[in-house]
């Protein structure tokens, strides 16, 4: 249910993880969607209304592809984010 990531582990971009539900995550990309997460962490915390929160999710969502593109990561829909 539960994943591990190994920062011990290879720094390879190809090498990925999937777990066959669509596209694999580098570790790269699954580093950058933990630094967004913290990011915006407090702000989820903080919010008790189902509109503010789905705001600050867009907001994440967007930093993340934003980010991702300067970083030559692929864009990933708010979908895969969730379920990630």
């Amino acid at each position: 249910m539960y994943s591990t990531l190994d920062f011990n582990g290879s720094t390879n971009d190809d090498e990925a993880t999937s777990s066959g539900r669509g596209p694999a995550w580098t570790r790269n990309e699954m580093l950058l969607l933990i630094e967004t997460y913290t990011k915006y962490y407090d702000s989820l915390q903080n919010t008790t209304g189902d509109n503010e929160k789905n705001a600050i999710y867009r907001h994440m969502w967007s930093d993340y592809n934003q980010k991702a593109i300067v970083q030559g990561l692929k864009c990933r829909t708010s979908d895969q984010q969730k379920d990630k």
